[in-house]
């Protein structure tokens, strides 16, 4: 017979085992959780996991979870163009950005505001929107004339800074809309925004037309298709700001963050398809990725090595 400082031994160390258990199964079921980002035809649509199916490989996962910005917290991150060629208009930039702030400003939203100058500089990293606002006020433009501006690393050093965010993320990127001596490709990007199911929304604004002959676009057609792969939108050069942040706002709100399990499908980037019979629409980013710590990495190098 066990005496009472036994009993007491015996019983912590059950309680110590089964809350090894516990915490072990916990730990394996979030590994096995992944995370998309789908946008909806209107910021009402009711969508549960009920009536939402996600596919890749041949294999349909599990929902667990589908969150709007009303459930989830939410980080939406901010790059002006402060390049030279954006003096005249800066101040178009700064009422955009700041507009859509305001619309946030209520809610459980963090804000990051990244200045896209000759250096990427994240000059706001807060859950107050006057700061956020603040700090936009006081961009200036880059010296210089007719000088091009690496937005990518901007838009690089964005995301990262949305990765370490839970929830909803969001990238709004307001500028010229073309890039200059990055180092750093649209697929890249794509790839990092994809594995951190950050949305990717793009308004550019420029004093000049940004298309060219036959009315194709000549600038920002990449950060086009980057909105498109992240289930994100984009704006073309609309003067017309209220309009400008009315669609951008009306976007975010129709995000969802769904969180899904699947089995039988490797690590690594893959195709993602979903669909709906009830709720519309849907817009969804194109690739998942199935978590691994160097999944990022190996897209990357496999897509800078077909570009």
């Amino acid at each position: 017979m066990l005496c009472p400082r036994q009993n007491r031994r015996a019983i912590f160390f059950w309680i110590l085992l089964f809350v090894g258990f516990e915490a072990a199964v916990s730990a394996e079921t979030n590994e096995l959780q992944h995370n998309a980002v789908i946008r909806t035809d209107s910021p009402d649509r009711e969508v549960g996991p009920q009536n939402l199916a996600i596919t890749t490989e041949g294999r349909r996962g599990s929902i667990v979870s589908v969150m709007d910005a009303s459930k989830a917290p939410m980080s939406i991150a901010l790059v002006i163009d402060a390049g030279p060629n954006q003096s005249g208009i800066l101040n178009r930039e700064k009422e955009i950005a700041s507009s859509l702030i305001s619309k946030f400003s209520d809610t459980r939203t963090e804000f990051i505001v990244v200045r896209a100058g000759y250096q990427a500089a994240t000059i706001a990293n807060t859950s107050t929107g006057s700061v956020a606002v603040g700090s936009i006020q006081d961009i200036s433009p880059e010296p210089g004339q007719k000088s091009q501006i690496p937005v990518y690393k901007a838009v690089a050093s964005a995301i990262e800074e949305l990765s370490l965010r839970p929830g909803m993320r969001v990238l709004i990127i307001i500028a010229e809309g073309n890039d200059s001596r990055s180092g750093i490709s649209y697929k890249q990007l794509r790839a990092s925004a994809q594995a951190q199911h950050v949305s990717v929304m793009t308004a550019l604004v420029a004093d000049h037309s940004t298309r060219g002959s036959k009315a194709i676009l000549s600038y920002g057609w990449f950060l086009d298709s980057l909105a498109a792969d992240t289930a994100g939108i984009f704006i073309d050069n609309d003067r017309n700001t209220p309009r400008v942040v009315n669609r951008l706002e009306q976007a975010i709100r129709s995000l969802r963050l769904v969180t899904f399990e699947i089995d039988g499908v490797s690590l690594g980037c893959h195709k993602m398809r979903t669909s709906s019979s009830s709720v519309g629409r849907l817009h969804a980013q194109k690739d998942v990725f199935i978590r691994d710590p160097d999944c990022q990495q190996r897209c990357c190098r496999r897509e800078k090595a077909s570009a």
